[in-house]
């Protein structure tokens, strides 16, 4: 693919050539990207350290963007991400709104604009020897999802859980125990302080199933152990309202900045978009050429030692990448009452969380003003449709005798074709001007 954006000067310089040679006195402008820094900071996570991807392959420079600090920015852990944009420090993160929701009575102002996946990595892990079920074998059977969820968990009654004591982990572990009608006091629970002590419990046999962290079911299923009962077994058979509890056990991954930044900066957003769909139309087309840089990337900054083939677990089942094209179902309105997984349905049964523990005010936030995600995407939309009508129009006025619209018009396309819709429709319009101009119409 040619790469259109560092010929601003050259368009340019042919612009004042027209000048030049007299042909004309009032030329149309040539647009330009301009050149921004971002400072921008990753979670440790695999779901959350794409920018290494756009980087190492210079998508950056296309849109015009800088990261800061360093090549690939900062990054820090799940204690700070949210305080590290709140601070200022960052102008954007990865993220979610679902981190700093229970915090909006003090502090609102972390806010989460897009999104790539929905994670759903917390599962009943066991050994496929031991004879358990999973829910898709019951489904397989002729049973209903719901019963299937409750007939799966059953089968855990009385048996021995090893588990990491956090909170995210233990909310899961209730949610899908409160889908089959039962609780914690139906199990026995014994809690550890890291995965590879539950990995332990797992192969010395003292323990019958177990949940652990998104890496730790990576090694679990690397050992052999397999999921019968997941995160996204609970959520898609949901029914598709905020008032579902089950949908507390996932959610979308992304992308968050301030409320200042995102009303003051919205171009560098949209560009800045530009480079992360792209990203991930490439995770989810050619993985083989994303997971290795991803996978050094993330050993990089966490000290760990994940190989591509437990990055490769992480894209398929923990963590599936969703480009652009495919949003619609969380976004659209006209899914919203079908889809559990329809962000404001995810969302919302968060909200409500914090609702019902009186964290938040009944009431005050809802999915649409606690992210910037639906209004986002389908600012996208809408640029998308805006450049390629654009485009169509500059198509029509190009000819072999417009050499300058025929250079912008190459832009508008290249942009179009890379997610970069906002420039791709300044590109087209300033194509068919000069179209007009250069044939003397």
């Amino acid at each position: 693919m040619k790469r259109y954006a560092s010929k601003a000067t050259a368009l340019a310089a042919g612009a004042a050539m027209v000048v030049a040679s007299g042909s004309a006195l009032a030329q149309p402008a040539v647009p330009e990207i301009p050149q921004v820094e971002v400072s921008y900071a990753s979670l440790h996570a695999i779901d959350h350290t794409h920018i290494v991807i756009p980087i190492t392959k210079g998508w950056d420079k296309d849109v015009g963007i800088t990261i800061t600090p360093g090549k690939f920015g900062t990054s820090v852990g799940a204690d700070k991400i949210v305080s590290v944009l709140t601070a200022g420090t960052v102008d954007i993160s990865s993220g979610s709104t679902v981190f700093s929701l229970a915090g909006y009575s003090t502090n609102s102002n972390y806010v989460d604009f897009m999104h790539g996946d929905i994670f759903q990595g917390f599962g009943f892990m066991v050994d496929p020897e031991a004879g358990y079920n999973s829910v898709t074998d019951f489904i397989d059977e002729g049973m209903e999802p719901t019963a299937s969820i409750k007939a799966t968990a059953e089968q855990f009654r009385g048996k021995t859980l090893a588990t990491l004591n956090e909170g995210g982990i233990r909310g899961f572990i209730t949610i899908a125990l409160e889908s089959a009608g039962m609780s914690m006091d139906d199990i026995t629970v014994n809690s550890f302080d890291t995965d590879s002590k539950i990995v332990a419990e797992m192969i010395s046999g003292r323990a019958d199933f177990a949940v652990g962290s998104a890496p730790g079911r990576v090694s679990m299923t690397l050992e052999g152990f397999v999921p019968v009962m997941t995160s996204l077994h609970i959520s898609q058979f949901a029914a598709a309202t905020p008032d579902s509890k089950e949908l507390r056990a996932v959610f979308h991954d992304g992308w968050a900045t301030t409320r200042e930044y995102y009303a003051n900066n919205k171009e560098t957003l949209y560009r800045f978009a530009s480079m992360i769909y792209r990203t991930l139309r490439l995770m989810v087309d050619r993985p083989q050429e994303t997971i290795p840089p991803h996978t050094d990337f993330l050993n990089s900054i966490m000290g760990s030692t994940l190989t591509p083939v437990d990055v490769e677990v992480i894209y398929e089942e923990l963590n599936p990448f969703v480009p652009f094209e495919d949003q619609a179902v969380w976004y659209e309105d006209r899914y919203r009452s079908t889809n559990p997984e329809h962000y404001a349905n995810i969302t919302g049964a968060h909200i409500k969380l914090w609702e019902e523990q009186e964290v938040l005010e009944a009431g005050k936030w809802t999915p649409d003003n606690a992210s910037f995600a639906i209004e986002f995407w389908h600012e996208m939309q809408a640029l998308k449709v805006d450049a390629h009508a654009a485009i169509v129009a500059a198509r029509a006025a190009v000819s072999d005798a417009t050499p300058q619209a025929a250079e912008l018009l190459a832009q508008a396309e290249f942009h179009d074709s890379i997610y970069n819709f906002y420039d791709a429709g300044r590109f087209a319009r300033a194509a068919a001007e000069w179209a007009a101009h250069e044939s003397g119409s």
